[in-house]
């Protein structure tokens, strides 16, 4: 199913009742996949993947995908919204994006957060646009 219906300029419908759930499991899911792969058996680090506060930041993020028109999606758009998603939820987790102190393992989480918002941001982008 295509992402646009013909009267509202692809804003309302089913797509924009799926757009927070789309967000929100490929959120959940990749925070599990990067802050388990990624982080724990890879750096072996100890953490607690902040699936909760991932799941909100995807539906927020899969909701504000669809409030550019079509035609304004372009990739900057796309690095934008990841870069505030990720801020967000920087902030919304304490500074502890993966639930552990950033003292000791500064640039393995930095470089993990950046992996999930980029899997976020693609993820959330193809099954919204089609």
């Amino acid at each position: 199913m295509a992402a646009t219906t013909s009267d509202t300029n692809g804003r309302f419908g089913a797509v924009t009742l799926a757009a927070p759930l789309i967000g929100a499991l490929w959120g959940g899911l990749w925070m599990i996949v990067v802050g388990v792969l990624l982080l724990m058996l890879v750096t072996g680090i100890s953490i607690v993947p902040q699936i909760g506060w991932a799941t909100l930041v995807g539906a927020a993020r899969g909701v504000a995908f669809l409030w550019r028109a079509p035609d304004g999606r372009n990739n900057a758009f796309v690095v934008s919204l990841a870069a505030i998603a990720g801020g967000i939820f920087f902030v919304l987790t304490g500074f502890q994006p993966f639930g552990t102190s950033m003292g000791g393992s500064l640039f393995s989480q930095l470089v993990a957060l950046v992996v999930w918002l980029g899997l976020l941001a693609l993820s959330v982008r193809l099954c919204l646009t089609g």
